[in-house]
């Protein structure tokens, strides 16, 4: 034998022992389907000997669910072969003599007695074996993998829904190429949509309230400086306006030289939390502020109440007719201002605890403030002030009678508690956009610019004296502000220090008073 043919010889045999032993299941395959050549990857694939699949169809040597029918092969003219990848790839090859490269597909096949649905991926290249046009297939056997993937698809939609139940998202921080990776939650928790994001530091500190801004740059920064994970609370303004509270937590992950390369986090809504929190501290500024009232404001007018009735008691005899009946008109005003007081009280702590009923009806508020104004007029007349409204007669609107006539009962009290004597209190009301826009204005001294945010806050509260030493819980405008919500309406204020002030109240009007 000359040296070329045994150069080729030598050649046949590698690429024979190549094509044997190859790692992927190597098929030579005719015009017609039927397997030439097949090695030892196939072989066990298929779970069957090499003398009994050549020349014998694919679809057969498979065991492929469709190339049966009545107990004959069919592989190629059954219903689903034109879904075949395997059939329709190397059909391809032969037509455009191209070769088709990792070409995705399936086959549903019966192995070991079970049928399964192998994922594979399929090469096909035109070659020549001994003079005859054939195709070179390629099979890998990618099955395993697509379970892993189907697996790790699960697990990751698993995660996403558990981090969006617990609203907690997770984030990685490139620091060396300063990109910025959020899971699907945290774009939720920021309302922001990724395609408006722009994945940098810089673009998340955009997202920070303002105020807080500088504050959680200089816990990230001190921490990569410091080498040491962060915790921080801060919030969130986002687009609509809207405020949220989250947890930051980060730990960074540093390089041999010490430099930080990674930054790795969470994000979790505490808006929520947070809403709970401040409740819960509404509440028990609330109880305290109520254990005050008690402590102090109602104590006074019972000692007051008290120490008269004792002397008028005792010694009555020792003093004169004027003596006495001014004793008795203090008597008289201290019961009154218990009596308002403990009305209050009780009113608040019931709407409080959601006890108070909510029952609006039609209702005419002119004849009910001058039943309120007959219960009045005595405190007024001690101060020599007079009250003057401007009503209509038709004022008709749709609310609670209990509820107005504490609103009423507490805006007067408090107008002639802090007007001088001499003064006037002026009663209005007009009609504005459907509702029934009332104003109570005093002649008296005035609230404080920096005061009037607060008169209505029960942490922040502080009841003053009035203008003859006149004591109260500053409870009743709390009071006035919770019913006048109760309607939908808003209360609010305007004062000059000297010249008095207006509280300017609105109700809902009567529907047929809105033509």
């Amino acid at each position: 034998m000359d040296y070329i043919n045994k150069s080729s010889l030598y050649l046949s045999n590698e690429y024979n022992a190549i094509f044997d032993n190859a790692g992927v299941v190597l098929m030579l395959i005719d015009k017609e389907g039927k397997i030439l050549n097949i090695n030892k990857s196939g072989l066990r694939m298929v779970g069957k000997n090499k003398e009994d699949i050549l020349n014998v169809l694919a679809g057969e040597v498979f065991n492929c669910i469709n190339s049966w029918a009545e107990g004959k092969p069919v592989c190629g003219i059954g219903k689903n072969c034109v879904h075949c990848a395997v059939r329709n790839i190397f059909s391809n090859t032969f037509l455009t003599k191209k070769t088709n490269y990792k070409i995705e597909g399936t086959l549903d096949v019966v192995l070991n007695n079970n049928t399964t649905k192998l994922n594979i991926l399929v090469t096909a290249a035109i070659i020549n074996s001994n003079n005859n046009e054939c195709v070179l297939l390629t099979i890998d056997d990618i099955t395993g993998q697509k379970k892993l993937e189907h697996k790790l698809k699960i697990s990751e939609e698993r995660l996403k829904k558990a981090q969006q139940i617990a609203k907690l998202g997770h984030w990685e921080l490139d620091i060396v190429n300063n990109k910025l990776m959020w899971s699907d939650e945290i774009y939720r928790i920021f309302d922001i949509k990724p395609q408006e994001f722009d994945a940098t530091y810089e673009a998340f500190l955009n997202n920070i309230h303002p105020e807080d801004r500088d504050k959680v740059n200089e816990a990230y920064t001190s921490s990569l400086k410091n080498k040491t994970d962060y915790e921080i609370e801060h919030r969130l303004l986002l687009k609509s306006g809207k405020i949220k509270y989250v947890l930051e937590k980060c730990h960074t992950e540093y390089n041999e030289l010490g430099n930080p390369i990674l930054s790795i986090g969470t994000v979790s809504d505490i808006t929520e939390l947070k809403e709970k929190e401040n409740k819960l501290q509404e509440a028990i500024e609330t109880k305290d502020k109520f254990l005050s009232i008690i402590a102090h404001d109602l104590r006074s007018p019972f000692n007051t109440l008290l120490g008269f009735s004792e002397v008028l008691m005792k010694e009555h005899k020792e003093y004169g007719v004027e003596e006495r009946e001014k004793m008795i008109k203090l008597v008289n005003l201290s019961a009154n201002m218990a009596f308002n007081l403990l009305e209050n009280l009780l009113s608040w702590s019931l709407s409080q605890f959601g006890k108070i009923k909510f029952s609006p009806e039609k209702l005419n508020l002119k004849t009910l403030l001058l039943g309120i104004l007959d219960g009045l007029q005595q405190l007024a007349h001690r101060k020599n002030i007079q009250i003057l409204e401007t009503f209509f007669v038709e004022a008709v609107c749709f609310a609670d009678k209990n509820m107005i006539a504490t609103i009423f009962r507490n805006l007067i009290s408090n107008a002639i508690k802090f007007t001088n004597r001499n003064g006037t209190i002026t009663i209005a009301a007009e009609k504005e956009n459907g509702f029934l826009e009332i104003s109570v204005t005093d002649t008296g001294v005035g609230i404080p610019k920096e005061r009037i945010d607060d008169i209505f806050c029960i942490n922040k509260n502080i009841s003053t004296k009035g203008t003859v030493g006149e004591k109260g819980s500053g409870l009743g405008l709390i009071l006035c502000k919770d019913f006048v919500e109760r309607h939908g309406g808003k209360i609010r204020v305007k004062s000059e220090i000297g010249k008095g002030t207006s509280f300017i109240f609105t109700i809902p009007l009567l529907k047929d008073e809105l033509r």
